[in-house]
């Protein structure tokens, strides 16, 4: 059986999120295998932060590499064991299936999956072992270069059909059908890195502290740590930052590789059964930290070193850990939920040389975290950093963070006081709302009263502030964009709302906000959406003639007084508009509405009159008892097409075909049954002594009244 190579030439990691049901997401990154093109377009249909627009790009940047080196039998009868007791697809699936029996009670988002080698083993005659001493595992001062071994010879795995490889139109022909996606796996994340592996699947033990280490040697010298197996049963565990290599026949080679790379599974990162450690001590030679830590379940505090740029790890579910520091280097956060499940952390250190966190819900889920400062310059790219952080209670925003992203606070429960250093002009969907249950409407309600300035605010998303019960005054003159239910349940909102730029009042943007005395519309307002003033303690609403709609249940309850004006451009009034509205008296309707609602007056009981701006044939209005409807264009009694009110008059049509070039002259309102019928050529003229009109019975639905 050919060993299947499979490279990617990533610049960067890529990060994929999968929705598996009711498991919560999972990363994959570019160590991760991929089985075939349907497996690409699978994941990327997902969301996730790669930067990748399309599966098609994902996979222009992926190689499949053919080599020519025979596998065991050993190992070819392992793979078709593990082949024959697995009926999942993909690792990712074996990676569910192994949660739900472990661990069901937490939360895992985000994780690096493929990363779990849990079924990585190899016969004894493949795997190889190692000690830390330095002193005994190099070479003498002695030992030329002469005297070095061919052991120490680092040879790369790939032989010379790679070019082939490279050059094949079908990459995925060098599979074997009997291919093991571990095989694969593992051959890829070096390789995506630019790296050639030296010596696979080491383990290794350091003999100052006994713990054992499974290790990737590359042929740069540089080392990946990806399972502890072993643990010292210490409370400290130290990472080594160099290990050295000593073959099958005891033979150390001269030059320890460095440890660079720290990526564990988080499922069987850490499968040591006397794993007591409090403590982890990171060496500051790594400069990638990926998969999870959450395999160290006792570690009570973790430093980051700043030799890692960019962090890709997450430690979810870490129950006793306490404070996370991330050292002076550190310039990107990438990893979504990094303390998910953290329920001791109460101190999270970021450094001042970090300038993004680029992943969904950074720190989402820290639920004893109090407070935390953002250093200047950072950008947060992603939503939902802080939300369900249920004990945090304050915090300032540097001036760099002009955008307050989706569900950023969402479920912060205890937040009293956001502050921002620079101008705020834009809060996403959810920002800082929260609600218990989405179906029922069901609020719970915030105790946030300070929050940014809105003054150059311009747009506010769907459900931003929802709940915030405790909210009193907010500036909303800049807005121009507003979301569902932006303002909804805000009951402490008093005072005057100017919505003087917004054209499009959404549904329930300030649904149950009971001191709301003032509403300050926008001259060219188009549409008023369902619910959206239910409640509302406004004695009056200015509705300018550019208005087209007015959506159901709008003024519900409202204090609206006196008379209420609705513009001739208003062509659409939604069911219980205006119902419940007590203190109105008086409504007038403009020409361009045509049908009213049985009940959209309901229950407004002082109602005594409705003025309508057109005749009483072009408007259907309901019967309302004690209430008196007045047209303001007379109604059309014409019953016929006769031209005057004489005996054997002449239809229109009639005087029309008779008129050869004189005038017709009429007496009285006409209506057409059909339009009047005009030869090719005719010059036909109409008159009349006194105002009438000619129209169309509306039952006959004429589209012209004269027709050539």
């Amino acid at each position: 059986m050919k060993k299947r190579l499979l490279a990617g030439l990533l610049a960067t990691s890529i990060a994929l999120s999968i929705s598996m049901g009711a498991f919560p997401a999972m990363a994959a990154t570019n160590d991760d295998f991929v089985e075939d093109r349907e497996d690409i377009a699978d994941y990327t249909d997902d969301s996730y932060s790669s930067g990748y627009s399309s599966s098609e790009q994902l996979f222009d940047d992926i190689i499949f590499f053919d080599l020519d080196e025979e596998v065991d039998d050993t190992a070819a009868e392992v793979i078709a064991e593990e082949d024959a007791n697995d009926s999942s697809d993909t690792e990712i699936d074996r990676a569910a299936d192994s949660i739900e029996e472990t661990e069901p009670e937490d939360e895992v988002q985000d994780t690096d999956a493929a990363e779990d080698r849990n079924d990585r083993e190899n016969s004894d005659e493949e795997t190889k072992s190692g000690t830390q001493n330095p002193e005994e595992a190099g070479p003498s001062d002695a030992e030329t270069e002469e005297d070095v071994p061919d052991s120490w010879e680092e040879t790369p795995k790939i032989d010379s059909e790679l070019e082939a490889a490279i050059a094949s139109e079908d990459p995925f022909s060098y599979y074997d059908d009997d291919a093991s996606e571990k095989e694969m796996d593992d051959d890829f994340a070096p390789l995506a890195a630019g790296k050639t592996m030296a010596h696979e699947d080491y383990a290794y033990t350091d003999v100052s502290s006994g713990t054992e280490y499974m290790v990737d040697l590359y042929t740069d010298h540089t080392a990946k740590i990806w399972k502890l197996t072993t643990s010292s049963g210490e409370a400290e565990c130290i990472l080594p930052s160099t290990i050295y290599y000593t073959d099958d026949d005891g033979v150390p080679e001269p030059t320890p590789y460095t440890v660079t790379e720290l990526r564990l599974s988080y499922w069987s990162g850490v499968t040591s059964d006397n794993n007591n450690y409090t403590a982890l001590v990171l060496p500051d030679t790594l400069t990638d930290i990926g998969g999870s830590l959450s395999g160290f379940k006792n570690v009570t505090e973790i430093t980051i070193p700043g030799s890692v740029k960019v962090f890709n790890a997450t430690l979810q579910n870490m129950k006793q850990l306490k404070t996370l520091t991330f050292d002076e280097g550190v310039e990107e956060i990438a990893s979504g939920s990094v303390v998910s499940g953290c329920k001791s952390l109460t101190t999270i250190h970021l450094p001042s040389s970090l300038q993004k966190l680029s992943g969904t819900s950074t720190f989402s889920g820290a639920s004893a975290l109090t407070d935390i400062t953002l250093p200047e310059g950072i950008a947060i790219t992603e939503g939902s950093t802080f939300s369900e952080c249920t004990s945090l209670e304050s915090i300032e925003l540097p001036a760099s963070i002009t955008t307050i992203p989706s569900s950023m606070f969402a479920g912060c429960s205890a937040l009293e006081r956001v502050t921002a250093k620079g101008t705020i002009t834009a809060i996403g969907n959810g920002a800082f709302g929260s609600v218990t249950d989405w179906k029922d409407q069901e609020i719970a309600d915030t105790v946030l009263t300070e929050i940014p300035d809105l003054s150059q605010v311009t747009s506010i998303g769907d459900r931003a502030f929802y709940g915030c019960s405790a909210l009193e005054t907010v500036d909303l003159h800049s807005v121009t964009t507003m979301g569902y239910g932006a303002f909804q349940g805000c009951d402490a909102l008093s005072g005057g709302i100017d919505l003087s730029n917004l054209e499009v009042i959404p549904g329930h943007a300030f649904c149950y906000d009971p001191n709301i005395t003032s509403v300050i519309t926008c001259p060219t307002l188009r549409s008023i959406g369902d619910w959206a003033f239910i409640w509302a303690d406004i004695s009056t609403i200015s509705l300018p003639e550019t208005l087209n709609s007015i959506g159901t249940y709008t003024f519900y309850k409202a204090s609206l007084s006196g008379t209420v004006a609705l513009p001739d451009s208003l062509t659409q009034l939604g069911a219980s508009a205006f119902s419940g509205c007590e203190e109105v008296n008086a409504i007038q309707i403009g020409s361009g509405l045509k049908d009213i609602p049985a009940n959209a007056f309901a229950g407004c009981t002082n109602l005594k009159t409705i003025t309508v701006n057109n005749r009483r044939e072009d408007v259907t209005i309901p019967k309302i008892d004690g209430v008196t409807v007045t047209y303001t264009i007379p109604s059309l009694e014409a019953t016929d097409d006769k031209v005057s009110n004489a005996e054997g008059a002449l239809s229109l049509q009639q005087a029309v075909d008779q008129a050869n070039g004189t005038p017709v002259t009429i007496e009285k309102d006409i209506r057409l049954d059909e339009p009047v019928r005009i030869a090719a050529g005719q010059r036909v003229e109409i008159t009349a002594n006194t105002n009438c009109n000619i129209f169309g019975n509306k039952d006959k639905d004429l589209t012209n009244l004269f027709v050539v």
